[in-house]
C-alpha cells in the first residue's frame, strides 16, 4: 500500500505543479473543480455540467473505492506484505535453482482490495487528463482512449508498434511465481489481470505522456527548437514515469522514451492512441508470459511467505493454468 499511496503523492504533485504554473486566470476555475474531483469523484464533473462523466467516471471511482475500503477491512486482509510474497533466488534453492521465483500467499482479500484499488487510480489519471486537456471544457476524445488498445486497424501496419512491444516485453524479466492459495481461480487471475492491464495502458498514457509532457512541451518550446522541445520533455516526463514505478530502472526509463517518442515525433500531432496500444500490447504479452509459467502449490495450515519452507521437499507443483499461451 505504501508503493500506491507513493503513486498518488507524487501524481497529485506533479499535477499541481504543472496547473499552478499555468496562467492563473484560466486555471484557477479548472484547478478547482479537478481538487473537488479528485476529493468528490463526480461533484467536479457535475459542476462543469458534464453529467454523463460524472455517472461514468465519477461512479466508477465511487463504487471501486467502496470495493476496495470493504475488502481491506476484512477480517481476512493481510497488511503485512512480508507474509504475501516472497522472492527466492537461485542461491537460495527452491524448485527452479537456475532463475528468480515468486511466491505469493495472498489472500482472496488483499487480491479483490488491490484490483479495485487500481480501477479507482486507473479513472483517477483519466480523469485528471480530461480536465487537463481543455482547461475543462467538455473533452470529447477522452471516450476515444478507452478503443485505443482495440484499434487493429490503426496499428496493425504501423511500423513502430511492433519495436515498441518487443522493447518493452523482451528487456522484461519474468520471474516463476507460485500461488499458494485457493481463494481465487485461475480464470479470476486472468480476468483481472487483462482488465488491469487495459485500464493500467490507457491511465498511465493519458497521465505521462497527455499531461506531464505534454506540459514540459508547451513549457520548452518557447526557449529551444522543436526538436530541442520534443526530446527534452519526453527526457523529463520519462524520468518521472521511471521514479512512478519505485526506484529509477533504465530498461524502464528507455522503453518509456520509446513510446515518448511514438507519442510525439518529429510531425507536430500528438498520438496518445499509438502509446497506449503499445503499453497495452507490451503489458498482455508479458502478463502472459508470467500467467503461463505460473503454478500453484497447496500451503500448509498456517503457512505464509515469512514462514515458508524450502518448497522442494515432498509437495507438488501443479500449473497454474493449461492453456498455452504462444508469444
Amino acid at each position: 500500500m505504501v508503493k500506491k499511496n507513493l503513486d498518488i503523492a507524487l501524481s497529485v504533485a506533479i499535477y499541481f505543479v504543472l496547473t499552478t504554473s499555468i496562467n492563473a486566470t484560466s486555471i484557477s476555475k479548472c484547478w478547482g473543480t479537478w481538487a473537488i474531483e479528485t476529493l468528490l469523484p463526480g461533484v467536479g464533473y457535475s459542476r462543469l455540467g458534464q453529467y454523463d462523466k460524472a455517472l461514468t467516471f465519477g461512479i466508477t471511482r465511487w463504487l471501486s473505492l467502496e470495493r476496495t475500503i470493504y475488502f481491506r477491512n476484512h477480517k481476512d486482509f493481510e497488511p503485512d506484505d512480508e507474509k504475501i510474497y516472497r522472492d527466492t533466488s537461485d542461491e537460495h534453492g527452491g524448485p527452479y535453482r537456475h532463475e528468480d521465483q515468486v511466491d505469493v500467499f495472498m489472500p482472496y482479500e488483499n487480491f479483490m482490495a488491490a484490483n479495485y484499488w487500481r480501477i479507482y487510480f486507473a479513472f483517477w489519471q483519466i480523469t485528471s487528463q480530461d480536465l487537463y486537456d481543455k482547461t475543462c471544457e467538455y473533452n470529447n476524445e477522452t471516450y476515444g482512449y478507452f478503443l485505443s488498445p482495440l484499434k487493429f486497424w490503426d496499428y496493425l501496419l504501423e511500423p513502430t508498434f511492433y519495436p515498441g512491444v518487443a522493447l518493452q516485453t523482451e528487456t522484461q524479466e519474468t520471474p516463476k511465481f507460485v500461488y499458494h492459495t485457493d481463494g481465487y481461480t485461475k480464470e479470476d487471475l486472468q480476468n483481472w489481470t487483462l482488465v488491469n492491464a487495459y485500464l493500467t495502458s490507457i491511465g498511465e498514457e493519458l497521465l505521462s505522456r497527455g499531461i506531464i509532457q505534454n506540459w514540459f512541451y508547451h513549457l520548452f518550446k518557447d526557449s529551444l527548437s522543436h526538436s530541442m522541445a520534443r526530446w527534452s520533455s519526453n527526457f523529463v516526463s520519462s524520468v518521472i514515469f521511471t521514479l512512478l514505478h519505485g526506484e529509477f530502472d533504465l530498461i524502464l526509463f528507455v522503453d518509456s522514451m520509446y513510446t515518448g517518442w511514438v507519442y510525439h515525433g518529429a510531425n507536430p500531432n500528438f498520438d496518445l492512441d499509438l502509446a497506449i496500444a503499445i503499453h497495452f500490447g507490451a503489458n498482455t504479452i508479458t502478463d502472459g508470459r508470467r500467467l503461463q509459467r505460473a503454478k500453484d502449490m497447496k500451503a500448509k495450515p498456517g503457512e505464509d511467505a515469512s514462514n515458508f519452507d524450502d518448497p522442494e521437499s515432498s509437495r507438488t507443483l501443479a500449473p497454474r493454468f493449461t492453456f498455452q499461451l504462444r508469444f
